[in-house]
């Protein structure tokens, strides 16, 4: 699509929505579901693993153990289909902090139930 096609686009959307109730109504949907995410993580996560109380934005970022491998992580991860993103994914250099994992918040799906075995715990 071209850029002045775009522009027309979102020109339009901006004149026929209420914006502020728009931002209103996804702030409440990212709340909902951060506190699911974090609601989750507190009941099921082992206490040597940290995750940060968001203020905002998309994430909510995961710190690991020392001498946990996150590639290791990440990969066992999929092999659950439990997406999450690379430890360095965020990094300039590629390898980033390699023991925090960025928790996305857009794509959780609050009406999930989440479960642990006291080793792991999963999204279903």
């Amino acid at each position: 699509m071209p850029l002045v096609t775009q522009k027309k686009v979102v020109a339009k959307v901006l004149d026929t929505i209420d914006y502020d109730a728009h931002l209103e109504n996804v702030r409440k949907v990212y709340k909902t579901k951060c506190d699911a995410l974090l609601n989750a993580f507190n009941k099921y996560a082992s206490s040597k693993v940290k995750l940060t109380q968001p203020t905002g934005g998309m994430f909510a970022w995961m710190t690991m153990p020392e001498d946990v491998d996150c590639d290791e992580f990440f990969e066992a991860c999929m092999d659950r289909n439990i997406g999450i993103i690379k430890c360095g994914a965020f990094a300039a250099d590629g390898a980033g902090g390699r023991t925090c994992i960025p928790f996305e918040l857009y794509s959780t799906n609050s009406r999930r139930n989440y479960k642990g075995d006291g080793n792991s715990w999963s999204f279903n």
